[in-house]
């Protein structure tokens, strides 16, 4: 979470739109390409999202893993047919990378699965809190992909991703307390957000937070009606502003 991470999204002025009304403007038109046809991916697969706790043990995880990855591989079949562009890039960057991950962590062979059962009991103890620091960024992002200028679309995003970076610390520092549960769980997030906005966040995370607190507050007014889209929408709106 350190490096300043957090791979997402969108288009331009064009695209600034109320919630609904955006999928017309940011996919192709093309047959099942809207909102309502990648919401049925599902967004399970988002740790600590849907749900307060993961898998504990093997069998459990087997049962996640099935439909994790069948989740992920949805989102990033509709990715590939409905998106183009720099949105198209940086969402599938995202994707892939949490594809590789599950993939990893479900595999018995692979150290990552020893490290998850490792680690997922004191990660757990943190899960309610890091799913409130989870659907609080989840809610920023459509706030700022409806309601932040397009040119401003990126600092926005930036700032709430350090937001949810610093609320997850706490969050495993007072719940769980290990360095090796942290790191996992850290590690994870980095290589899944990480690989799009490092250098354009940058300037958001040398700062000590003076960028952050000079842009203007937006609106939560329809925060509740975020909970009805799913992510794709919000990040593939702000995305397409990294070009």
């Amino acid at each position: 979470l350190r490096n300043m991470n957090y791979s997402l999204l969108t288009l331009s002025a064009v695209l600034v739109c109320g919630i609904g009304s955006c999928s017309a403007g940011i996919y192709k038109d093309v047959k099942g390409c809207t909102t309502e046809e990648v919401e049925k991916c599902g967004t399970e697969f988002v740790p600590y999202f849907s749900g307060q706790s993961l898998a504990t043990d093997v069998g459990g995880l087997k049962q996640q893993c099935t439909k994790y990855l069948k989740e992920l591989r949805c989102s990033i079949d509709f990715t590939n047919k409905c998106l183009e562009g720099i949105a198209k890039g940086a969402v599938l960057l995202m994707l892939k990378a949490a594809d590789e991950e599950y993939a990893n962590v479900c595999n018995s062979t692979h150290p990552k699965q020893q490290q998850y059962l490792s680690n997922i009991g004191c990660l757990n103890k943190a899960g309610p809190a890091l799913s409130t620091c989870m659907n609080d960024m989840f809610v920023s992002l459509h706030r700022t992909a409806t309601k932040a200028p397009a040119r401003s679309q990126i600092s926005y995003s930036c700032c709430y991703y350090l937001d949810y970076a610093k609320c997850a610390d706490k969050a495993l520092d007072s719940k769980c307390g290990t360095a090796d549960g942290k790191k996992f769980f850290n590690d994870i997030v980095d290589h899944v957000f990480g690989e799009v906005l490092n250098l354009a966040c940058a300037k958001y995370t040398n700062d000590g937070g003076k960028a952050c607190k000079a842009l203007p507050v937006l609106s939560t007014k329809d925060d509740s009606l975020a909970k009805e889209r799913g992510f794709i929408d919000p990040l593939a709106i702000i995305v397409s502003n990294l070009g």
